[in-house]
């Protein structure tokens, strides 16, 4: 193992940085499932209904807006007092209106936004040097660039195409962020798509526009910079107004392994949700479906092996240019939660990790989902529903407790009785858990996030 203390302090003394207080605990968090999205500031606004809901690990836009880097000090300040563990989303603003700015002056741009805004939130960075009063909680996930396959522009005068171009970026993100952390985390491409749902062909690249497949990115990134090179890969597997499973979650996971040096390389999910309001009609048909897809991809991508789950948004989004909604949040306000935050509160404290020990017990096209989860302390706990709408369908479930507590996505709980050492159930839309416990104890495990409270 590298002496990760040694090259901190080494790549920061290079610089000219003064190293912070040395620290044991240098390497990276190990990551969550669960995780949330949302620009700086409004992770910092809404820190207290973040806090109650349990989820720890938010990925973070916005960062250094216009130069301005305020929100993310507001941010990292929030962070480090309440232990939540940020991942920026490194971005350069103006790219796409680039016109006549070669390569080189492009990826020298570039180089300066990175040292930016990476040098003063890693360990021993200038933020924390300015903030003595905060116990230290540096940035060791960083994000290279949002959704380049769709957004990113500016190859006119570069003659690259969007692919090739972000190949580049990637290639200077890496080498800088690893000169001043050569031990942090790096998530690479984070393009849209990554389901089966809506866009082309993950492998298309269309001329008229430059978009370029999610697929086609990643692998023509690979091409040149080598998947070696950075630590996962991200993707947005959107799917609205269709669940994950109608989608193609798990066929386009299938699809993105099958990719040179990527059959073992950590999947995370680095942006995807379903809006309640949305231009063209994506939208999914009320907040009890939102929770519903919601926790139902998050057993998905636990039970197939994805690092974390990224959930758009923390709040409801206006854009300026046209006064259009995209109603995603978490948290429409402060203090207001939504049945998603809700639901998803009440998963992590029954499936506090649905990546490990897991059982896939269906996965029916149109049908019923099942896994069995165990707790660490190896307590089984059946996640099951039906994916084909707000029809509901008989199932049993083979046991090894004689009484289980059921409980409702959204918190109720009742006792079952198992016969014969199965326990038979109707599933619908909306997830249940079949937790091998007393209820009473169940109850005092979601009670401070019920509904109501």
């Amino acid at each position: 193992m590298r002496n990760v203390l040694l090259t901190v302090v080494a790549a920061m003394m290079a610089l000219g940085l003064e190293a912070g207080p040395a620290r044991a605990d240098v390497q990276p968090p190990e990551p969550e499932l669960y995780g949330l999205y949302g620009w700086a500031g409004e992770l910092a606004r809404f820190a207290d209904d973040i806090e109650r809901s349990g989820i720890r690990w938010l990925r973070a836009g916005g960062w250094h807006r216009n130069g301005d880097p305020g929100s993310a000090e507001r941010l990292m300040r929030v962070a480090a007092e309440r232990g939540f563990v940020v991942q920026p989303v490194i971005e350069l603003g103006g790219l796409s209106d680039a016109g006549d700015m070669t390569l080189d002056e492009m990826l020298e741009r570039w180089r300066e936004a990175i040292r930016a805004q990476v040098e003063p939130y890693a360990p021993g960075g200038s933020f924390w040097q300015r903030h003595p009063d905060l116990e230290p909680a540096p940035v060791r996930y960083w994000q290279i660039w949002n959704e380049p396959n769709i957004y990113f522009l500016g190859t006119e005068a570069t003659g690259l195409r969007r692919d090739e171009l972000y190949a580049e970026l990637l290639a200077v993100a890496i080498d800088e962020v690893r000169r001043i952390d050569p031990e942090a985390y790096l998530i690479a491409y984070n393009p849209a798509g990554g389901a089966l749902a809506h866009l082309p062909s993950p492998d298309v690249f269309v001329e008229q526009n430059g978009f370029v497949g999610w697929r086609r990115l990643i692998r023509v990134g690979n091409e040149r910079v080598g998947p070696e090179a950075y630590d996962a890969v991200g993707i947005h597997p959107y799917t609205m107004p269709v669940g994950p499973e109608a989608g193609g979650v798990v066929p386009a996971l299938a699809l993105l392994r099958e990719l040179p040096g990527m059959s073992n390389k950590p999947i995370w999910m680095t942006e995807v949700g379903y809006p309640i309001e949305y231009p063209r009609q994506r939208q999914v048909r009320d907040e009890a479906q939102q929770a519903a897809f919601v926790t139902r991809l998050f057993a998905i991508a636990g039970a197939h092996g994805v690092t974390q789950v990224q959930i758009m948004y923390v709040t409801d989004i206006v854009y300026s240019r046209d006064g259009s909604r995209r109603s995603f949040g978490f948290f429409p306000e402060p203090g207001e939660w939504r049945e998603q935050a809700y639901a998803t509160a009440i998963m992590q404290r029954l499936v506090p990790d649905p990546r490990v020990d897991v059982e896939i017990l269906a996965e029916e096209p149109g049908g019923v989902w099942a896994y069995r989860f165990r707790r660490a302390g190896g307590e089984p706990v059946i996640m099951a529903w039906h994916s084909g709408g707000r029809s509901s369908v008989p199932r049993r479930f083979d046991v090894e407790r004689r009484q289980l507590t059921r409980v409702s996505m959204l918190g109720e709980t009742s006792t079952i009785p198992a016969e014969d050492g199965q326990v038979a159930v109707t599933l619908a839309e909306a997830p249940i858990y079949l937790v091998a416990a007393d209820e009473s104890e169940v109850r005092r495990r979601i009670a401070d996030v019920l509904p109501g409270r």
